[in-house]
């Protein structure tokens, strides 16, 4: 928790993070858009106006980092975005305008909280003792409610356990027979899949594909199946294995009969999915970032597309349930065609200005928040800006200091 002299020092640390594909803002509490939504300025916007109600106090800008352990692997968008709510409730910002972001750059869960300590009465909210009392008192009810590791006694730096289980097989690196045993067996006993399609899904995530053939094939007209091994590109490489060499056998027929255990292990699952892949769909504008989200949630994302860009079919490999689903299997919402479309709908509506200020001079930025100012009031993005919009332009930034505020304490780990 650290309390920085400009708010811009947050806020660019955390975009600058989003600009390098590490980062992506989760939440936007306070803000009546999505946060797919929001540029740069508007991002900075409410928050600033916040601070220019207590211009002479002297810690307007609050950055909090709230880090789990790697063991905590049930944490999905939509439990971290309410893990976030209940701390800052509890710590007395419920009611602040604040920005989440996801961090992925390092072993273990984080995320990044800015916010400002200014009321809507233009009042600070005390922080004096804010991480040893308040902060410290939510971490371990927060422990409590969401079944996380506790920080208490948790050695660092942990070791990741990976919710995939082997590694990938690579070609000229081992044994091929070995290496293709070893991913089938772990894949074939642990997933659940109701099509060739899908048990593919989840082996090609590890280098792998079970192939039968062309249709005009001696392996299709026989009911074959043949193991290979997929370079980085995807295609297939080194010798072909028959699956009736392979240990336990995990033939076309053994498939065929293990498709029809599917259902139960796949029912359970699927409330869990539609909400990582919701989650991962309200927080994008691309498939890019779409994938990227549902990859730190733990699921393998396989979309297809035409020639012309177009998704026409898509796949999921939730890997901590261990269970593959088409997207037509999650609903209406989540097929190919439905998902395109609200990806195209995100970037349609996204602001046009998403450059961001890592090389742009502080007084710069004051500038074009400046002049943005004003779009951004007709929009009413904010409960904030709701109740105190004027016609008048924002006051000046202050001026700025030399003197270096002191460093953060720390931060703090749930």
């Amino acid at each position: 928790m650290s309390f920085p002299k400009r708010l811009h020092d947050a806020l660019n640390y955390n975009e600058q993070k989003v600009a390098k594909g590490v980062a992506h803002l989760l939440q936007a509490s306070g803000y009546l858009c999505k946060p797919m939504e929001l540029s740069y300025y508007q991002k900075a916007a409410a928050l600033e106006l916040r601070n220019s109600l207590a211009e002479k106090a002297t810690s307007q800008t609050i950055h909090i980092s709230l880090n789990f352990s790697p063991q905590d692997r049930q944490l999905d968008a939509a439990m971290l975005i309410s893990i976030a709510r209940d701390y800052m409730q509890g710590i007395g910002f419920g009611k602040q305008p604040y920005l989440v972001y996801q961090h992925q750059d390092a072993g273990h869960p984080h995320l990044h909280i800015v916010s400002t300590t200014i009321q809507k009465d233009g009042s600070r909210i005390p922080t004096h003792n804010l991480g040893k009392v308040q902060s410290s008192k939510m971490r371990v009810e927060l422990e409590a409610k969401y079944n996380l590791v506790p920080a208490r006694g948790r050695t660092l730096p942990e070791a990741v356990p990976s919710i995939l289980g082997p590694q990938p097989a690579q070609c000229g690196k081992e044994e091929t027979r070995a290496a293709i045993a070893r991913v089938v067996n772990y894949v074939f006993r642990q997933y659940a899949f109701n099509s060739l399609p899908q048990y593919n899904a989840a082996l090609g995530q590890y280098g792998i594909v079970a192939d039968g053939g062309t249709k005009e094939s001696r392996v299709h007209r026989h009911g074959g199946l043949l193991y290979r091994m997929l370079d980085a590109q995807g295609n297939k490489t080194g010798v072909p294995i028959k699956a009736s060499l392979l240990p336990g056998k995990p033939t076309l027929k053994a498939l065929e009969a293990k498709f029809k255990f599917a259902a139960k292990q796949k029912e359970l699952a699927l409330p869990m999915v539609v909400r990582k892949v919701e989650g991962a769909l309200n927080s994008s504008t691309n498939l890019q970032q779409f994938t990227q989200a549902l990859k730190l949630a733990g699921i393998y994302t396989l979309p297809r597309s035409a020639g012309n860009g177009s998704l026409y079919g898509i796949t999921f490999v939730d890997n901590r349930s261990r269970t593959v689903f088409n997207g037509s299997e999650l609903g209406k919402d989540y097929t190919a065609a439905a998902i395109q479309a609200r990806l195209n709908h995100a970037v349609a509506i996204a602001p046009q200005h998403k450059e961001l200020t890592e090389n742009i001079p502080y007084q710069q930025q004051q500038h074009f928040a400046k002049h943005n100012f004003q779009e951004w009031q007709l929009k009413t993005l904010t409960h904030v800006m709701a109740e105190h919009i004027t016609p008048m332009e924002p006051p000046p930034p202050a001026a700025l200091t030399k003197k270096r505020h002191r460093k953060s304490k720390g931060n703090i780990h749930l």
